[in-house]
């Protein structure tokens, strides 16, 4: 027990980062695997740790090592802590990544484009895409002429774009010499943000209030709000928040005690993203919502 206390005392130190960033311990130990973590990709070590360092996209390194080797732990530690400005330099490979999971916690900011091909496709963002060209790195997603996309990073010729549909949507690299950038609208009045609002099972409920501000109510859910019992026996993960904010144009951040969530209003589309510290495991409001009709 000795021994999982000095692990969680690890954990929470880590956690204390400076420049912004966010570092995990986990460990192969069944006990701490079920801690809070991030809804991305990770994978455990055969043995000893395995550090996580994830910045604002949620994109990580990782460090392995064995429990044991006390110097090379606090070396890593200390590299981590002292040199931020060589932390931050991965910034380039931060933005190589253009999937669904990843869109909404782009840091570039985002904007609507219309397609101007009869058929644009998708591209992958791996094994060196998208510099490989259509060829190589094309995906089975493609969108229309003028269908309207989500824009968000740029690597050099191409822009990360986000089709949304009614059970989700697809996410990767067009050139963007192929999409057609929309006027930007004038910032949006506090009741432009009033709806109910979908992202799958997550749910957020926006009010306009008569000071200006905007109330926020909302619940996310992993790995769905009704899981398979078999799979998930004891039910959901649950992630919820409650909280008021002043829209900044067309962006707005909100907070109750740890949970931060940011949203951005793109007419009757929301990209939200969250601290990944709003519920349980895995939990998270990440995601492109729709706003639903209005009923009659």
């Amino acid at each position: 027990m000795q021994r999982e206390r000095n692990k969680e005392r690890g954990i929470a130190s880590v956690h204390r980062l400076v420049g912004g960033r966010k570092a995990i311990l986990f460990s192969t130990d069944p006990h701490l695997r079920a801690m809070p973590r991030p809804a991305c990709r990770y994978v455990l070590g055969q043995a000893g740790w395995l550090l996580l360092v994830i910045n604002s996209s949620t994109l990580f390194r990782t460090f392995t090592f064995t429990s044991g080797n006390t110097v090379m732990r606090k070396t890593l530690l200390l590299a981590l802590l002292t040199v931020p400005a060589a932390a931050h330099a991965a910034s380039d490979e931060d933005t190589a990544m253009c999937r669904n999971g990843g869109f909404p916690m782009s840091t570039a900011g985002f904007s609507l484009a219309k397609v101007a091909l009869p058929r644009l496709f998708f591209l992958n963002d791996d094994d060196g895409c998208p510099a490989k060209g259509e060829a190589a790195c094309r995906q089975r997603a493609y969108v229309l002429k003028d269908d309207v996309v989500l824009l968000a990073q740029r690597q050099g010729a191409y822009v990360c774009a986000f089709y949304p549909n009614k059970v989700g949507g697809s996410a990767g690299w067009v050139e963007a010499s192929n999409v057609q950038p929309l006027p930007t609208a004038a910032p949006p009045k506090p009741q432009a943000w009033n709806g109910q609002w979908h992202d799958g099972d997550n749910e957020l409920q926006l009010l306009a209030n008569g000071d200006g501000s905007v109330t926020v109510n909302g619940n996310a859910y992993w790995p769905s709000a009704n899981p398979d019992p078999q799979q998930n026996p004891g039910g959901p993960h649950l992630g919820a928040v409650t909280a008021r904010g002043y829209p900044e144009g067309q962006q707005m951040q909100v907070k109750e005690d740890a949970c931060q969530v940011r949203l951005h209003l793109l007419g009757d589309l929301l990209v939200v993203s969250d601290n990944q510290e709003c519920g349980g495991a895995n939990v998270s409001f990440n995601g492109v919502y729709r706003r639903a009709p209005t009923k009659r």
